[in-house]
């Protein structure tokens, strides 16, 4: 009885880590259609490049919505595999598909590339400070207020205006 019971929960496991590698294989797939749109230019390759992110923020948002619903689901090693979920399909995958469409001059790559960085740091700093922003009744994380944020970004276009 007690090996069937670690046998289901192995199964469990496994199944929801094939949960978030669809959100990955979302992104990856539409990683892949840009480069066969580059290869050969049909249209029906770059509306799949278009079209997979939005089901990778689907099956993203279901997945988070089962983590939620038990803390039993939650794990560090399932929060890493999200984040790398993440950044493949909305980091990686946004900046090839840009890159697709013609943004291939010095500076738009490297606007590409720092896209992608900013976004493996902001979920590294995620998976690093989630605990202490979790709020234990719901398994949500609390958003920090984005208030100093546009005030910045206020000032900062204040400051360019004056330039």
């Amino acid at each position: 009885m007690r090996a069937s019971s670690r046998a289901f929960s192995t199964a469990r496991v496994a199944r929801r880590r094939r949960s978030r590698c669809r959100n990955a294989s979302c992104g990856a797939l539409s990683i892949f259609a840009c480069l066969s749109y580059i290869d050969d230019a049909r249209s029906r390759q770059i509306w799949a490049a278009f079209v997979l992110p939005v089901a990778a923020l689907v099956l993203d948002f279901f997945d988070g919505y089962v983590a939620r619903l038990s803390r039993r689901r939650q794990s560090l090693l399932g929060a890493d595999l999200d984040s790398l979920a993440d950044i493949v399909s909305f980091g990686v995958a946004p900046a090839v598909l840009g890159y697709t469409l013609g943004l291939r001059g010095l500076w738009d790559v490297l606007c590409l590339t720092y896209f992608i960085c900013c976004g493996i740091s902001r979920l590294a700093r995620f998976n690093v400070t989630s605990a202490d922003l979790t709020n234990v009744a719901t398994g949500k994380v609390r958003t920090p207020d984005l208030g100093g944020t546009a005030t910045t970004a206020q000032m900062a276009d204040a400051i360019v205006r004056e330039i």
